[in-house]
């Protein structure tokens, strides 16, 4: 019983950190691109 609801804990915690690396991802990658642009259109 208890291994079964640990074992969902850990499915929604690992889906949460995927969630998470995601939108820290897009955040980077938007970051970037908004440098990249800036410095490439001579600020």
């Amino acid at each position: 019983m208890q291994n079964s609801e640990e074992k969902r804990n850990i499915e929604l915690n690992s889906k949460q950190k995927s969630g998470w690396i995601k939108i820290a991802l897009v955040v980077v990658i938007a970051a970037a691109a908004v440098y990249g642009y800036r410095t490439w259109s001579g600020g």
